[in-house]
C-alpha cells in the first residue's frame, strides 16, 4: 500500500497520469491476478510514453527512479497477492513525507524513494549492499564509456549496457538459489 501511495505522488510530480492504472491494477489483483497483470502491462506502455529520460547519467534518470521503483514494488505485491497492509514503518512514513515534499522541491524525490527502500521490512542488508554496488558499477561503466568513447554513448548503447548488467545481476542471484529436483511419478 505504501508503494501505491509513493507511485501516486511520483506520478503527480512527473504529471504521469498512467499511475491511475496502478490503483486499478492493485484493486483488480484482489479478484484476479491475470487481469491485474494485464492492466499493469498497459500501465507500463503508457508510462514509457509519459516519462522521458534522455541519459542514464543525469538528474532526470535519478528522479525517474521515484516512479520506477514503486512501480516494480507494486508489481511484486500484485504477483505475491499480499493483503492490503496499512501498517508502515517509521522510516517509510518519513519517506512518504519527503516524497510529498518532492512535489514542491524536485530534488527530494530520489531521497524519498531511498528512504522507502531502506524502510522495507523484508529487505536484508546484503540485498541493499548488492543493489548499491551494482548501481555504482553500472554508473561507473556508463561514465567511462561517456568519457572515453563519446561516439559510443548513444541511448541504444546505454540501454544495452544497462540491460546486460541487469542480466548479470539476475544470474548472480539465481546462482544462489537452492537446486530443486523434480521427479516424475507414474502410477502403475
Amino acid at each position: 500500500m505504501i508503494w501505491l501511495i509513493a507511485s501516486l505522488i511520483a506520478g503527480i510530480a512527473f504529471r504521469a497520469w498512467a499511475v491511475i492504472l496502478l490503483v486499478v491494477a492493485y484493486l483488480a489483483s484482489r479478484k484476479s491476478r491475470d487481469s491485474a497483470l494485464l492492466i499493469y502491462f498497459f500501465y507500463g506502455i503508457l508510462l514509457v510514453s509519459e516519462v522521458h529520460v534522455g541519459d542514464f547519467i543525469s538528474y532526470e534518470s535519478l528522479k525517474a527512479l521515484a516512479i520506477i521503483v514503486p512501480s516494480i514494488a507494486i508489481l511484486r505485491e500484485i504477483l505475491s497477492g499480499t493483503e492490503l497492509k496499512v501498517k508502515f514503518t517509521p522510516l517509510q512514513l518519513i519517506g512518504i513525507f519527503v516524497l510529498a515534499a518532492g512535489l514542491l522541491y524536485g530534488y527530494l524525490l530520489p531521497w524519498g524513494t531511498a528512504l522507502l527502500i531502506a524502510g522495507e521490512e523484508g529487505l536484508s542488508f546484503r540485498a541493499l549492499r548488492d543493489v548499491a554496488a551494482g548501481v555504482l558499477v553500472l554508473f561507473s561503466m556508463l561514465w567511462i564509456v561517456k568519457a572515453k568513447y563519446p561516439y559510443l554513448y548513444t541511448p541504444e548503447n546505454q540501454v544495452a549496457i544497462a540491460a546486460g548488467f541487469i542480466i548479470l545481476l539476475i544470474l548472480k542471484e539465481i546462482r544462489n538459489l537452492k537446486k530443486v529436483e523434480f521427479k516424475l511419478r507414474m502410477k502403475s
